[in-house]
């Protein structure tokens, strides 16, 4: 009874920002949600609804971890994986019983970049495609973090998230993440040890 109620407490954050920002949630997964932006409801820029969900679920949900940890009950974490792309939705099942789902590779690649947040220091990731889909005043507070094999893709994807570094230290970080792509790996490390926060620290360690 106590994970039941600690995990609707933390599903209910969840559900009520999808609402707010006019997306669907698709399916329960054991403690994970899947959500769609755009589908069946079109929205004008579904990309930037899905990561202003994402802000309000992260700052509810601080507020909430920090009144159950002073009470000691069960917390849950975070983590966040947005993509961009074509899929193929609709009703899927049997006359005696179906629900509506989406299917399709971008889908796939969703989850994927959910996952690797146990990975990397961060919450959330954005895949390449998501970030271009961002006006650029929202872009500017990405960094991109990898460009990385998923599971599932035969080609590499560029990996984003969000950052609050002061202008001169996203231009360092980006010049040694340049550097590190192009295998300079002791400059690369370098530059992100004159970055403050745990993505410079952990890419500098790697």
């Amino acid at each position: 009874r106590d994970l039941l109620r600690a995990l609707n407490a933390h599903l209910t954050i969840i559900i009520n920002s999808v609402a707010r920002h006019e997306g669907t949630i698709v399916n329960f997964i054991g403690d994970a949600v899947l959500a769609i932006f755009n589908c069946p409801v079109p929205l004008h820029a579904p990309a930037t609804a899905a990561l202003k969900c994402y802000l309000d679920c992260h700052r509810e949900m601080e507020a909430l971890r920090r009144k159950r940890k002073r009470a000691k009950l069960i917390c849950f974490e975070l983590g966040a994986g947005l993509n961009f792309g074509t899929a193929v939705s609709g009703g899927i099942g049997s006359e005696s019983r179906f629900s509506y789902s989406v299917l399709g590779d971008e889908v796939n690649l969703a989850a994927r970049l959910e996952s690797l947040t146990r990975h990397y220091p961060t919450e959330v990731i954005l895949s390449e495609c998501c970030h271009r889909q961002l006006p650029p005043e929202i872009a500017r507070q990405c960094l991109q973090i990898d460009h990385a094999q998923v599971k599932g893709r035969k080609t590499p994807v560029g990996l984003y998230t969000l950052t609050d570094l002061a202008d001169d230290e996203k231009r360092h970080f980006n010049r040694a993440f340049r550097r590190y792509l192009k295998d300079d790996f002791a400059t690369a490390q370098q530059g992100f040890s004159k970055v403050t926060g745990r993505m410079a620290g952990y890419l500098a360690k790697r």
